[in-house]
């Protein structure tokens, strides 16, 4: 809390039981919120002006336990000599079903819905799971079949997260072989 006086202010307020604050914290107003900002995100003139893109999305269960989905959207602008690479954060995506079939349609009307043409894709990226980044059925394969342009960036992220969450369900020993090093 001392790293965000505002927020802080607005807890203290809740735990004296203020009746007439408006607090805007529950988990509709968020999604709400997030919505809102995505909304606007795609309305981002800059987005616009781009030519090619790269998509990522990865999911995580929200506190409600449903499975949502961000999308991130990288494109380069170039104005004269200058290049610059951006990556903005559209929205949240609620996402049913886990197949890979389930996932590509997903992902597809939202690029749609959002006026992205498929074809002005150029990277995809998303977690090693073999329902996303898999060669024979996975999204990425099916992203392919769609713009054969779209190559799947691996998240090294994830691989690095992965690895480090099963040393340290195995115990302590995994985590100093992995570094090298000798317990």
């Amino acid at each position: 809390m001392k790293y965000d006086p505002v927020l802080c202010e607005q807890l203290l307020r809740i735990q004296l039981g203020n009746k007439f604050a408006t607090f805007y914290l529950s988990p509709t107003i968020q999604k709400d919120f997030m919505e809102i900002l995505g909304d606007n995100k795609q309305n981002d003139q800059a987005s616009k002006e781009a030519k090619y893109f790269s998509m990522a999305f990865d999911s995580t269960l929200d506190v409600s336990r449903k499975d949502q989905t961000s999308q991130i959207l990288h494109y380069v602008m170039i104005d004269g000599d200058k290049v610059t690479v951006v990556a903005s954060f559209v929205n949240f995506i609620e996402t049913k079903g886990k197949s890979a079939e389930n996932i590509s349609k997903i992902i597809l009307k939202k690029l749609e819905k959002d006026r992205n043409d498929i074809q002005n894709y150029r990277g995809q990226a998303y977690e090693n799971a073999a329902v996303m980044a898999g060669l024979r059925t996975g999204v990425q394969k099916r992203i392919k079949e769609i713009n054969e342009k779209a190559e799947l960036v691996a998240c090294t992220n994830h691989s690095l997260n992965l690895a480090g969450f099963h040393a340290a369900s195995v115990g302590v020993d995994s985590l100093f072989w992995m570094c090298g090093t000798v317990a």
